[in-house]
């Protein structure tokens, strides 16, 4: 919800320095006076203390001028009394305050999160030699939930939600090395405003195909860049025209109009509906595609008689299409063409893809062959190539070519 706010802040900046109208949305987030005064260089001149934080995580102490200066919170260890006013003391990552009997004080206890159980699970099988060998322990945050950022071995990285649900956002490997070169909070916020029902009412940010926000923005004419770490202003507002202008702008990511390939076609299926509606005539047959929060088209599309899998360009990946009269055809969702396609040039192994351009039920790989999810992660112990058909995942009627 964080990301969501301040991004509905910028624009509110921007409607007022522009005067373009904007339709504000319920949940934006406007700082107090003083704080919108701040800016970059308020901070040189100010007084702080230095702060010792070797056990525990510095934040801005909101007590000082435009948050200046830093204050240390302490972290609690397990088992240790806790309680609702710490002032700079809280428990530590991966803990929360609470009781775990009746009558007994406040300590510190361990989340019980479905990430912690996941990594539990996973330490559990590498143990009893249940583990697969292309499966990775996942990774949680500080307050249990999933990091956004998650790479299989040897293939491609995506973004997954709080829960662990793949949402929109890949990159190959070479390129998503950390979480901050990769680290999806545009995905993430996206997510969030489509359940909040918040994109018909307010434009949304350009993501980056990676999930990351996209540095430079533009709300109707007017363009400016943004900091990809809290979303504010890091430039002039120039209108669209000047797009280039700013330091912000990449030739290899951006265009001179700003619009990408699937967001234009959506613009002009929209004029041209809106020049016949306003001659009372009804147009039958324009379509406006679905586009990805990155404005490039979405991986599944479609003729009259087929789905096909395309790049973010509306071009068919290799040969993967299939008639919508077909079986599996409603499950069609492109995620190993996709990845496919991600992984051109990167010298690594592709996955092998159903003709429909989801993960075959059975990857092999190094002279293995094992079980995988939809989204083409590694389920249970691998075997032998030769000896395929002891996985669980066996189907005749699905290997080699499902």
């Amino acid at each position: 919800m964080i990301e969501v706010k301040v991004w509905s802040f910028i624009f509110w900046i921007v409607l007022i320095a522009t005067s373009f109208s904007l339709i504000a949305s319920s949940y934006a987030a406007v700082p107090p006076l003083g704080d919108a005064n701040c800016k970059e260089e308020s901070c040189d001149s100010a007084n702080c203390a230095s702060v010792d934080c070797s056990f525990g995580k510095v934040m801005d102490d909101p007590s000082s001028p435009c948050g200046c200066c830093k204050l240390c919170i302490f972290y609690i260890g397990e088992n240790e009394a806790c309680g609702v006013n710490m002032n700079n003391r809280e428990c530590g990552p991966g803990l929360t305050c609470a009781i775990q009997n009746p009558g007994s004080e406040y300590k510190c206890v361990k989340l019980e999160t479905a990430c912690f159980k996941a990594q539990i699970d996973y330490d559990d099988r590498k143990l009893n030699g249940s583990l697969g060998m292309y499966e990775t322990r996942p990774r949680c945050d500080d307050n249990g939930d999933f990091i956004a950022r998650k790479c299989q071995p040897g293939s491609s990285c995506y973004c997954v939600d709080v829960g662990n649900n793949r949402i929109f956002g890949e990159s190959p490997p070479s390129y998503a090395t950390s979480d901050v070169a990769m680290n999806c909070e545009c995905s993430r916020a996206y997510q969030t405003a489509a359940q909040q029902d918040s994109l018909r009412t307010v434009q949304f940010p350009h993501c980056l195909p990676n999930g990351n926000y996209d540095l430079l923005q533009c709300v109707n004419q007017a363009c400016f860049c943004i900091d990809s770490a809290n979303q504010t202003l890091t430039s002039s507002i120039q209108p669209i025209t000047a797009i280039m202008e700013l330091p912000c702008y990449k030739a290899n990511l951006h265009t001179p109009n700003y619009y990408r390939p699937c967001e234009l076609e959506r613009i002009k299926a929209k004029m041209l509906t809106n020049s016949y509606n306003r001659q009372n005539i009804t147009l039958i047959g324009i379509e406006q595609p679905e586009c990805s929060p990155d404005g490039f088209y979405q991986p599944l599309m479609q003729t009259k008689s087929t789905f096909y899998c395309a790049d973010p360009y509306g071009e068919k990946i290799e040969h993967f299409e299939i008639e919508k009269e077909s079986a599996n055809a409603n499950s069609t969702n492109c995620k190993c063409a996709r990845t496919r396609y991600w992984l051109t040039n990167q010298n690594v192994a592709k996955p092998f893809c159903c003709t429909n351009g989801n993960y075959r039920p059975i990857q092999c790989r190094g002279g293995v062959c094992f079980c995988v999810d939809p989204d083409g992660n590694q389920i249970g112990i691998e075997v032998q190539t030769d000896k395929l058909t002891e996985l669980k995942c066996y189907q005749q009627d699905q290997y080699p070519n499902c």
